[in-house]
């Protein structure tokens, strides 16, 4: 299974880190019985400036064990996080070919104007992170000049 991953900008987030979210969802959501029966696998895993992919292992019957787990999962080293599954396939090979050539592109950090003021902001496809002091607000091209 392959998973689009978003965060905000500043977020840092290594392959250990999300690893254990989901085994740690996964125990939560159906016990340690039921996390050894999912037996959810990290295979490959990128995450650079608030955005990456993953390549998760699992049996084809606990399938629907782990699209639950994946979906409780909303906040990773206390920086909010979306997982996106955008498909799952036979093998590495596959999945790699189908899923991973329209991920999101790099982002693009610059200045613009928001609520009168100009503010640091990361761009990325169409969204843009607008950071407000120590934080950030999720807008769109609409949103600002």
């Amino acid at each position: 299974m392959v998973v689009s991953i978003e965060s905000w900008p500043t977020a840092n987030i290594d392959k250990r880190t999300f690893q254990h979210a989901i085994w740690t969802s996964t125990s939560r959501l159906f016990g340690d019985n039921g996390a050894a029966t999912a037996d959810l696998f990290l295979i490959r895993f990128e995450f650079s400036d608030g955005s990456g992919w993953g390549i998760i292992r699992t049996p084809r019957d606990a399938l629907h064990m782990a699209k639950s787990s994946l979906a409780c999962i909303s906040q990773i080293n206390e920086f909010p996080i979306g997982i996106l599954i955008k498909g799952v396939s036979g093998t590495i090979k596959t999945c790699e070919e189908k899923y991973l050539s329209d991920l999101p592109t790099s982002i693009v950090s610059k200045e613009l104007f928001f609520n009168n003021k100009l503010s640091s902001c990361f761009i990325r496809e169409n969204s843009v992170d607008i950071k407000i002091d120590n934080d950030f607000i999720g807008a769109t091209h609409l949103d600002v000049t």
